[in-house]
């Protein structure tokens, strides 16, 4: 049930496009990452697992591994230029992070990433809210 927006996502220049251009316009986006490595750090200050939805260009997960730089990462999304502009950024990290092209939307989404699990933190910055009400409920099932 991919619909014309998931497919948009895939296409390299997009994928570029919000890289370069549309991401670093978002208001407050480091004031939203530092709020999230604090929550992670409240829940989970060991951490050394983790999961992100959605992960585009691994901004949200860099950062993680710049608090945490013995975690383990997994980065997660449906466009698989975004996951090589991930991969780019994060390949100096000290643990190589896995990446994984897929789609929540389905019911078998988990299957993919189930082997890397368990999880000590599941992020997602800014994936899950730029889908329809029916698609935000993929990531909770």
């Amino acid at each position: 049930m991919t619909t014309k927006n998931d497919r948009v996502w895939k296409e390299p220049e997009l994928a570029k496009t919000f890289l370069e251009n549309v991401r670093g316009a978002i208001p407050m986006a480091s004031d939203q990452i530092d709020t999230m490595l604090r929550i992670i750090e409240a829940a989970a200050p060991h951490l050394k697992r983790f999961f992100d939805i959605g992960c585009g260009g691994g901004i949200l997960g860099g950062a993680i591994l710049e608090r945490y730089p013995d975690a383990k990462g997994v980065f997660y999304d449906l466009s698989e230029s975004m996951i090589n502009s991930a991969k780019i950024r994060l390949k100096d990290t000290v643990r190589q992070p896995e990446f994984v092209v897929g789609d929540f939307q389905y019911s078998r989404w988990t299957d993919s990433v189930r082997p890397f699990g368990p999880f000590d933190a599941v992020v997602s910055g800014f994936s899950i809210h730029h889908q329809t009400d029916e698609r935000k409920k993929g990531p909770y099932k």
